[in-house]
């Protein structure tokens, strides 16, 4: 069994591996990005042979994503002021039952010209606040001290649980993480928002990428998370697992009231692997088709 460090040459380590082992697989000559590389061979008794791997762990410390920046321009892990979240807490407001808020596309559908229902729209400035394209600076959400982070471009991470390429036509996303036992959570919250009763029913309409079981996303009016009007904890199962390892267009009916909207990932279990989101409008009608904005 050879365990390899590929980079502009190959160090290999040789370990008949019997038991469980820990390696130290650095090389402290080469500082630029390496593969761990495993390798089975001499397979040549009459009856074959098996090598089985199993629980494998990299221990260590992981540097900066150099592909994610702090969604307020904040380097990551830099601690912010206290009183960033300790704002006075919106009233409580009665939510309908989550199982009838979202609708579930792959892509999102045609536009419709913005609707002259009312003028000045009463919803245009919440529409303006809670839409964000990660590419650009002037994004109107704010990150706590786990926030999360602003992906611009492709980035590496866990193949089958990680987010690499934002949603077809965007420039980029914003990622939640969890790549080790340290991160439980992170959270981003919107600036104030209004939705007026005379206003009727509006939808706010997003990206999401799911695809780590134990993980939860929720949209929440209370920064503790329990006041939420979209909860995602499950992923797809049968015929439609694959919908996991793709960006999914859903939109979601924002509740009457003024208030922030917090956007909550949180780990629950074991799993490695990303919570992709990307706020896209907020419309009229659960297909967002009749966009505010």
């Amino acid at each position: 069994m050879l365990v390899c460090i590929k980079n502009s040459t190959t160090l290999a380590i040789e370990k008949f591996i019997a038991n469980p082992v820990r390696l130290q697989v650095n090389d402290q000559r080469h500082r630029s990005f390496s593969q761990i590389v495993l390798m089975g061979d001499n397979f040549v008794a009459p009856d074959g042979g098996a090598i089985f791997l199993q629980d494998l762990f990299v221990d260590g410390r992981i540097e900066e994503d150099c592909a994610l920046a702090a969604l307020d321009s904040r380097r990551h892990g830099e601690s912010i002021p206290p009183a960033t979240f300790d704002s006075p807490r919106p009233n409580l407001l009665s939510l309908p039952s989550l199982s009838a808020m979202s609708t579930l596309n792959r892509s999102p559908p045609r536009l419709s010209p913005p609707s002259l229902t009312s003028s000045p729209d009463a919803l245009f400035e919440t529409c303006i606040t809670l839409s964000c394209n990660p590419s650009e600076a002037e994004c109107k959400w704010r990150s706590g001290r786990n926030g999360w982070m602003k992906a611009l471009a492709q980035r590496s991470s866990n193949p089958l649980t990680g987010v690499h390429l934002p949603p077809a036509g965007v420039n980029g996303f914003l990622v939640a993480p969890f790549v080790n036992d340290r991160m439980a959570s992170y959270q981003m919250t919107s600036a104030p928002v209004n939705v007026p009763l005379s206003a009727g029913v509006a939808y706010f309409c997003f990206y999401e990428y799911f695809a780590t079981d134990g993980m939860r996303l929720a949209f929440c009016i209370d920064k503790a998370g329990h006041n939420c009007f979209y909860s995602r904890s499950d992923i797809s199962i049968g015929d439609h697992i694959q919908d996991n390892r793709r960006w999914n267009f859903k939109c979601v009916q924002l509740p009457s009231g003024s208030y922030e909207v917090s956007v909550l990932a949180e780990n629950r279990g074991t799993n490695q692997g990303d919570i992709g989101f990307v706020p896209v409008r907020v419309a009229r009608d659960p297909s967002g088709t009749d966009a505010v904005c």
